[in-house]
């Protein structure tokens, strides 16, 4: 794992780490969201310090790489702790000020999230989390950049060959039961409680599975209002490794006894 210094000060008030792992080498950085964004062009206050770590070539699944920053020593220096995607684009210069103001009433922050979670009647079909948290409804909002080509009945201009749109799913900040994966941001709170991920889930359902553990530990788990790109319209559900995680999502929380 590869670690950067984005910005330094010598009395922070407020210490962020960001945690990106990614399949891209080391070569491709300039190239990433992260570092087009993060890296570049947000605006970082003098009283913010702003670390980033990057699994390059992660081919361990992401709880695996996630759990080895929050359990190594270092980890003490941040209060702030945000896993992201490596396609996600930071749009917004006010991130720092409200992950700070979302931690005064949550301890695990999301953009996006579920007030609740059905389990599926057919468990043979994909059930993501938009899906799960219908009958008391989602939170958040998340700027997709989809490919012209998949996005079929789009009229809509391209940005760099991508279509921009936003999914509002609803009230925000908002207290939720579970936070999209695309962006989750530990406080201090949350990771000395002992908040860890299951790394049995590896790119799939590690998400919901922290969130359901947030909610054992009585963690409090909400939204915030923060502005970021989601270069993809989400998971191939079809996928049997998302299958193979819902299976054992289902069996680990809705089971009486663990897989």
């Amino acid at each position: 794992m590869t670690s950067y210094s984005i910005s330094k000060s010598e009395y922070p008030q407020g210490r962020f780490l960001f945690v990106v792992a990614t399949r891209r080498s080391e070569d491709e950085l300039q190239s990433m969201p992260i570092y087009k964004t993060l890296f570049t062009r947000i605006n970082i206050p003098k009283n913010i310090l702003v670390d980033c770590k990057i699994a390059f070539r992660n081919e361990d699944g992401l709880s695996k790489v996630y759990n080895s920053v929050l359990n190594d020593d270092s980890i003490k220096l941040y209060d702030y702790v945000a896993f992201i995607h490596d396609d996600i684009w930071i749009n917004d210069v006010l991130i720092f000020d409200k992950l700070e103001e979302a931690s005064n009433d949550y301890d695990l922050i999301g953009v996006c999230g579920g007030k609740s979670w059905d389990v599926p009647d057919d468990e043979t079909k994909p059930h993501i989390w938009t899906f799960a948290a219908k009958n008391a409804g989602m939170s958040g909002f998340m700027i997709h950049a989809g490919d012209k080509s998949l996005i079929k009945n789009s009229k809509s201009t391209t940005y760099r060959g991508k279509v921009i749109f936003m999914t509002a799913y609803g009230d925000c900040p908002s207290p939720v039961l579970t936070i999209d994966g695309s962006f989750i941001c530990m406080t201090r709170n949350a990771i000395e409680s002992g908040l860890r991920f299951d790394e049995r889930f590896t790119f799939h359902f590690y998400d919901m599975d922290v969130s359901f553990s947030a909610f054992v530990k009585k963690l409090r788990t909400g939204t915030s209002a923060v502005c970021v790109t989601h270069e993809s319209l989400g998971t191939s559900v079809a996928q049997p490794s998302y299958m193979d995680g819902q299976k054992l999502f289902i069996e680990k929380w809705f089971s009486n006894s663990e897989s």
